[in-house]
């Protein structure tokens, strides 16, 4: 009992504090008047952050003695961070004038020190304390977070705050990609808005860091598309069934109705649309081009993508020439067999398809890029005839196009 009393009134003093501030905080009124205050916060925020990191692999007996006085910070901190976060959304819609605008972007650069420190203890009390705050309490949390990040007029002027918004989305997408490992349905309600984040927000953001880049930057546009992709990934691989595709899809690739809405399917096409962008691109490094790669096989390793009879008829002979291009270019050379290796995957579908219809297709549109001219078809049939013996296993395969590509 005397642990319990002397514990409450250290901790639960900081907590109630940093809960009273921030109630103060909610509201109108002066902007330099109001961060100045919630940058008072940010002790507060800092050692309660790290009492919740202390114990993140303690007992449950511990947890629950220690919970008690900092859950009720919980929901406090979201709308802090609700509350800091707000004049981004408001210089995103573009209707201030320019005083107000400048009056609105000093208010978010001054905020973004604590907004950081109130996602951190955010992190930090969810990792800790998932049990002892509930299903419904860790679900409002996320929710809340995910709305406020998922507008685009908020990632927008994220983006133009430079790093340190920058900072701040990221911290937010890896919590949420934490979450995603969970497989069930627990974050169902959240997929659109989590998939609407990194597949329609998040490359209007990189485009935007892309355009003004710096050498800082660059890198931020590096970490904002790795927790990006390992996003997709997550939502893909952990949610196949449970959200995107019907059981019908698994009884092969000729069953019908495999998604299992208009909603997943869209989704579906854009995650692998941003895919097959990252393969295109010319300035993407190596080794996010290789996480990529691993995470297109995997998707096919568990889940049968090359199968999947949306993908094969809308996707799969893009996929095909984007790697068999790849390859000729030699962009990614000491990739070149894992780029084999994932070719024959998709070409082994349909391997007399591949042969007679999406090789020559693509050897005609490569002569036609590479020498600005149509070539004729018997030239396209000489080249393919004189190094290409359609081959039906992996190693003749490689060794063909470790020929044609030199050829």
């Amino acid at each position: 009992q005397m642990r319990r009393a002397i514990y409450d009134e250290i901790v639960g003093g900081v907590a109630k504090t940093l809960v009273g501030s921030i109630n103060e905080l909610v509201g109108s009124g002066d902007f330099a008047a109001l961060y100045q205050r919630a940058e008072g916060c940010r002790p507060h925020l800092g050692i309660l952050a790290e009492l919740c990191r202390s114990v993140m692999t303690s007992s449950l007996a511990l947890k629950a003695f220690m919970a008690e006085p900092l859950l009720p910070t919980l929901p406090a901190t979201v709308r802090l961070t609700e509350f800091l976060l707000s004049p981004a959304e408001a210089l995103g819609r573009g209707q201030a004038s320019e005083e107000e605008a400048q009056r609105l972007r000093r208010a978010l650069l001054a905020s973004l020190g604590t907004a950081r420190d109130s996602l951190d203890f955010l992190v930090a009390i969810l990792q800790s304390f998932p049990k002892q705050a509930g299903r419904d309490a860790c679900a409002e949390t996320i929710t809340r977070l995910i709305n406020l990040f998922s507008v685009q007029s908020t990632t927008d002027s994220l983006a133009q705050s430079g790093g340190g918004g920058v900072l701040l989305l990221l911290k937010v997408l890896r919590l949420i990609s934490a979450l995603m490992d969970e497989p069930t349905n627990f974050f169902k309600d959240l997929y659109p808005q989590v998939l609407t984040l990194c597949l329609n927000n998040l490359p209007n953001m990189v485009k935007q860091l892309t355009e003004a880049a710096t050498g800082s930057q660059n890198e931020a546009v590096l970490d904002l598309l790795e927790v990006q992709y390992e996003l997709i990934h997550k939502v893909l691989r952990q949610h196949w069934r449970n959200y995107f595709f019907d059981e019908s899809m698994h009884q092969g690739r000729n069953s019908t109705k495999a998604f299992k809405s208009q909603e997943s399917r869209d989704f579906f096409f854009r995650a692998m649309e941003l895919l097959l962008a990252s393969f295109n691109s010319k300035d993407i490094p190596p080794s996010l081009f290789r996480r990529n790669l691993n995470i297109f096989e995997d998707l096919n390793v568990t889940h049968r993508l090359y199968e999947q009879q949306d993908f094969c008829t809308a996707m799969r002979p893009a996929f095909i020439s984007t790697l068999l291009r790849v390859i000729v270019d030699k962009s990614h050379q000491l990739l070149e067999e894992e780029l084999l290796a994932t070719v024959y995957g998709l070409a082994a579908i349909d391997l007399d398809h591949f042969y007679s219809t999406v090789l020559p297709e693509f050897t005609r549109e490569y002569i036609r890029s590479a020498q600005g001219h149509e070539p004729s078809a018997s030239a396209v049939h000489e080249l393919l005839a004189s190094t290409i013996n359609q081959a039906q296993d992996v190693p003749s395969f490689a060794l063909n196009f470790h020929r044609f590509a030199n050829d």
